[in-house]
């Protein structure tokens, strides 16, 4: 397999597979012959920058004849300082006053810490950071994304400012977030929606799970931290609380979903749920790209249809039906009006006959 020599620094060069999996290596002279060395996979943290380091260690210590104590010195700190200890670091710190850090662990440990886990801060460069947006723009959101590049910068903002790193001008920090279009235009029709009861009846579990976020249009959080205690079955109202804004409101529901809510929590010792956000969301998602995402590119947020997609569904079909648009504010619980306003569009008052009614 041939070997591609970098362009950025002597003597470092790549192998790659058709997976798209790269094997980096070095290239020095000792004495007369030509080694060449192997340093690691892609996959398991290596980067071009890391292996021009590797190379310059070995012909310092060629030339001076041991390793330079400066060479150790920087190896000791890097070995306390990989991104993963230092993650650890930031949750043991966070844990009691962030509300949001476990949903944060899961998520770095599934998409950070394969990548860069191993990887001394000093070493990952902003080329590493556009790496990462290039990979993970084929399956995920670009607001996605951004959340874990952020991630990734506070964990390394948070450590410089507790000194637990040098005050680098760490580049990483720079990175500039991908552009992000939130305006989602898909919703689901009526009979779109009585086609995903139908696939999901079966799982009364997921079937409730999904008619609360159709009916509420609450966040997928939300939804699933509904406690017995939450629904006020006299009247009919849920307390949903909204972790984005960390407030709660009050939101209705149906006679219908009403007898399904009773039947469920007294079939379950006032529970809702027994598997976890994670695996609702998972086989809902599924079920969504089954039934509506043929064929769909993952990155078209305009037509793919996604478990966020209900709440917009929600709010879609309250202004098909010529909800107010302050009323639908605040059944959304929008802080910013701004947010609410991307619906009129589908309410059909042109405003003509308000126009007609004016009698001047």
């Amino acid at each position: 397999m041939s070997r591609i020599k970098s362009n950025k620094f002597q003597g470092v060069y790549y192998s790659e597979l058709e997976s798209g999996e790269k094997t980096y290596y070095i290239t020095y002279k000792s004495g007369d012959k030509k080694v060449w060395l192997k340093i690691g996979k892609h996959s398991e943290g290596v980067r071009e920058a890391y292996c021009n380091q590797k190379r310059n260690e070995i012909i310092t210590k060629q030339r001076l004849g041991e390793e330079p104590p400066a060479i150790a010195k920087k190896k000791r700190f890097t070995k306390d300082n990989t991104i993963d200890k230092l993650f650890d670091y930031y949750y043991q710190h966070k844990k009691l006053h962030n509300k949001h850090i476990e949903l944060d662990k899961q998520s770095y440990n599934k998409h950070l810490s394969p990548l860069y886990g191993d990887m001394p801060v000093e070493q990952i460069v902003a080329d590493d950071v556009r790496e990462f947006q290039n990979i993970k723009i084929k399956t995920l959101a670009p607001k996605t994304i951004n959340l874990l590049v952020s991630q990734l910068k506070t964990v390394i903002a948070y450590a410089i400012k507790n000194n637990r790193i040098k005050n680098i001008d760490n580049i990483v920090l720079q990175v500039q977030n991908l552009k992000v279009d939130n305006d989602r235009e898909k919703y689901l029709e009526l009979q779109e929606i009585k086609k995903l009861y139908q696939a999901i009846e079966h799982d009364n579990e997921l079937f409730i799970f999904t008619k609360l976020l159709l009916n509420t249009g609450a966040r997928l959080r939300g939804v699933y931290n509904i406690s017995y205690n939450d629904i006020d079955f006299s009247n009919k109202i849920i307390t949903i609380k909204d972790f984005k804004t960390d407030t709660t409101y009050k939101m209705f529901f149906s006679d219908e979903l009403a007898e399904l809510l009773k039947k469920r929590v007294s079939e379950n010792k006032n529970e809702l749920y027994k598997r976890s956000q994670l695996q609702l969301q998972k086989l809902l998602r599924n079920k969504l790209n089954e039934l509506f995402n043929e064929n769909i590119d993952l990155g078209d947020r305009k037509n793919r249809v996604v478990v966020h997609s209900l709440r917009h569904t929600f709010a879609s079909h309250l202004a098909i039906n010529e909800t107010p648009i302050l009323t639908i504010q605040k059944l959304m619980n929008h802080q910013d009006i701004k947010s609410t306003m991307r619906y009129a569009k589908l309410s059909s008052d042109s405003g003509r006959d308000s126009v007609k009614k004016l009698g001047f």
